[in-house]
């Protein structure tokens, strides 16, 4: 996080704070204008506790973050006894940079720390704003069944444009698309971070309105597609979101991962689908 720069004399330790600091009396002389925090939250009881910071000037190298991350992960499983099952950060360069060198991969999502694996996320929401950006600059190749049969498609957010252009001209009060503005399919500046435009954008709603208006022959076939691609995105978001014991009404994958849940009918997808691809 960004913070102002700024030094101070602390009487107590006798030293002036406000550098780049990085523990062991890894003190440099750059100014900080960034924190680094470690923070644990707990599972099954909602809780979370900062257990360590850092100041960095101008970000933190890949190699200083690993080191960082596996020294607050040792004293947090030996001297704090917690039990670590998981690692969440950003997608920031940094971090997935540092997670390559702890060998955590798609194929090998988790690092081992002491002969315990560690499972290492990124945060959903965002990799929810990534997946829309990306989308608006590149199309998507993926396999949609139709008529029992898989083909490869491409999902392209000009389909999502071309419903936005269709729904405004709607004779109708009651929009379909009433919560999609001209910001959502073009974000500048600050409104490109947030997460509610990309979880409006890459809905459920928006799906079913493609598959309504290819129903009715205003868009091509290619256009289901797009609409499956949204539509797994939205289910995917869901799953990784839901915080309830019992579903809401018609999303029935926003609760708690449960034994013969809905869920599973999300495991075989992520285990046999081949990955999509981005084109263009």
């Amino acid at each position: 996080m960004d913070i102002k720069e700024h030094v101070q004399y602390d009487r107590k330790s006798d030293q002036i704070i406000g550098f780049e600091n990085f523990g062991d009396e890894n003190v440099s002389n750059q100014l900080a204008n960034k924190a680094i925090v470690f923070m644990c939250h707990g599972i099954c009881r909602k809780w979370k506790q900062p257990i360590a910071y850092y100041f960095s000037s101008n970000g933190c190298r890949s190699s200083e973050l690993k080191k960082l991350l596996l020294k607050v992960l040792k004293a947090a499983i030996e001297e704090g006894g917690l039990n670590i099952l998981a690692t969440v950060c950003d997608m920031s360069t940094a971090n997935v940079k540092t997670m390559k060198e702890l060998n955590s991969c798609m194929d090998r999502p988790y690092i081992m720390l002491n002969s315990q694996k560690i499972y290492t996320i990124f945060d959903p929401p965002h990799l929810l704003k990534c997946t829309a950006s990306l989308f608006r600059k590149h199309t998507v190749l993926l396999p949609v069944e139709i008529n029992e049969k898989i083909l490869i498609m491409e999902a392209k957010f000009i389909d999502i444009r071309l419903a936005h252009e269709i729904d405004k001209r709607s004779p109708l009060i009651f929009r379909a698309l009433h919560k999609i503005k001209d910001s959502h399919l073009n974000p500048i500046m600050k409104y490109s971070m947030k997460v509610n435009l990309a979880a409006q954008v890459m809905s459920q709603t928006v799906a079913s309105f493609l598959y309504t208006l290819l129903s009715r022959g205003e868009l091509e076939e290619r256009t289901i597609a797009t609409a499956t691609f949204l539509q797994q995105v939205d289910e995917l978001f869901d799953s990784f979101n839901g915080s309830y014991f019992k579903a809401p009404p018609g999303k029935d994958l926003k609760c708690l991962v449960t034994t013969n849940g809905a869920h599973e009918r999300l495991v075989p997808y992520c285990k046999a689908c081949p990955p999509h691809k981005l084109d263009g």
